[in-house]
């Protein structure tokens, strides 16, 4: 074998090897970005809790919303709303996420489970009815044809 063909052959195999190298690389960087999209969506979750701890009131005024949400006034409806809309915005993340391959699927599936019962309370269905326009597309849709597949 010639210089000139022993060259090409290690360029070769070292193109190969970088290449391997590469998607080994990226393999680790995924899952890398995954456990920091759990993390951050479970540091939000614990956010939003630890808001409805630290307030008395929070509580009085969700428990009304969730029983007559049309008896808030306009001042509650927008507190009520500011705590119900991080709910959303938490399962719409986690949707996504899920989605993308960022977010574990038995994990998102027992939020999931936990953020539809949520869906079965007064209070979330009306935000939801006045407020969905404020989520994307997809996150509407996903909620829309559950809350459809409920009324069947």
């Amino acid at each position: 074998m010639t210089i000139s063909k022993m060259a090409d052959v290690i360029g070769s195999v070292g193109l190969i090897l970088s290449l391997i190298l590469l998607s080994f690389q990226i393999y680790q960087n995924t899952a890398v970005l995954k456990n920091q999209t759990n993390i951050s969506l479970l540091e939000f979750s614990f956010e939003v809790r630890a808001s409805m701890l630290e307030d008395d009131e929070l509580i009085t005024l969700k428990y009304k919303a969730d029983q007559n949400y049309s008896s808030l006034t306009k001042e509650e409806k927008f507190k009520y709303g500011v705590y119900i809309s991080r709910i959303f915005d938490i399962w719409e993340q986690a949707l996504l996420a899920e989605r993308a391959g960022l977010f574990d699927a038995e994990t998102f599936s027992g939020w999931n489970a936990s953020y539809s019962n949520m869906l079965s309370l007064h209070g979330p269905q009306s935000y939801w009815k006045e407020n969905q326009m404020d989520f994307s597309e997809a996150f509407r849709a996903y909620i829309n044809s559950y809350l459809s597949s409920r009324l069947e």
